[in-house]
This record gives structure tokens, sequence and C-alpha cells, in this order.
């Protein structure tokens, strides 16, 4: 079963209506429990204090007793000499902290794939490999067997709000008006 042409037209044209109604009587309901709305906010490895830095410098983590542990920084022709940790998906997330070669041309060796800080930890200690991580990790994952060591020459890592345009609502766009506040958007 599908809808006909003038159906989908039909159907298109009511369904901002219908979503504002909804949502009208959404928060008619919370207003008469006496809230003003709920906003479930998640985030991929980021506060939400954090969000105020929304240019954040990269460093390389490593173990405390690597090679390159006891450097004031590093850059990324570094890392064509050490096996670089991948896991991150899609493949741009990765190459936005670890570009596929150096800015000499050098390949980068992707090594063992992780899916979060945690799984990190073992291999960075042992020296497997290391990984390129925004600063904050630092801050959230201080250990006296990982060093963070600052790389020269990587841009500044960027966070941004997203959501789901098709459930947007007035608390959505206040929270994204708010943020906006902090720092404007380049």
């Amino acid at each position: 079963m599908a809808l006909t042409p003038i159906g989908k037209r039909l159907f298109d044209d009511i369904e901002p209506m219908y979503r504002g109604l909804y949502e009208g009587m959404d928060r008619a309901r919370l207003a008469a429990r006496g809230k003003t709305g709920v906003l479930r906010v998640g985030s991929i490895a980021v506060n939400l204090h954090d969000f105020r830095e929304l240019f954040e410098p990269i460093v390389l983590a490593v173990g405390a007793t690597h090679r390159l542990a006891g450097r004031t920084s590093v850059s990324y022709e570094d890392l064509a000499d050490e096996t670089v940790m991948g896991g991150a998906r899609p493949d741009y997330w990765r190459e936005i902290l670890v570009p596929v070669r150096t800015p000499s041309g050098r390949l980068i060796p992707i090594g063992p794939s992780v899916s979060n800080f945690q799984e990190m930890i073992p291999i960075l200690v042992t020296g497997e490999a290391v990984s390129p991580v925004q600063a904050q990790a630092a801050r959230y994952y201080a250990r006296p067997d990982i060093a963070y060591v600052p790389i020269h020459d990587a841009p500044p890592a960027r966070w941004a709000l997203i959501w789901r345009t098709g459930s947007e609502t007035e608390l959505i766009r206040s929270f994204a008006s708010n943020a906006r506040g902090l720092h404007p958007v380049e």
C-alpha cells in the first residue's frame, strides 16, 4: 500500500501542522504538570562544559614510557614512525584526527581498532600504538601511565551540536541558540 501522488502532497502539506499541534499538546501536558519540557542531550566524548571551547587542540596520547612521552610537542610527521590506533567510524572522523599521510606524504600506519577510550588504555600503556585525541582527554583520562603530547601542526578540533530535524522542538532550538551564543559558528 502506498500513497498516491495527491495523497503524498497532502501528507507533506499537513505534516508540519500536525507536528506543531502534537508538540503544542505535549508542551501543554508538561506545563499542566509544572514542567516546561525535557531535553535529553547525548554527547560523544565531550562534557557540555567543554562546548564553550569549540576549538580544541589535538594531542598525542602515548604510554608514559614511550619514546615521545617526554617531548614538548610532536608533529604529524612523527606518526609515520608509529602505529596509530584506528576504529573511529565513519572514516572521515578518523581522518580529522589522523590523516592518511603526513604533510610530506609518508603513510601513517593504522593499527589496532578500538571503539572507545577505555579500550585504548591498555594499548597505549603497553606502547603497542599511539593515538591523537582531543586535549580534553588529558583532563578526563588523566593517568600516570599515559602522557599527552601536543601535536603542533594539528588543526584544532571543532565541536558542533547536531540533532534530527524531524523531531526538532522549541526546546532544542532554544538550547542550540544558547549554545551558539557561547561561541559564534565560523
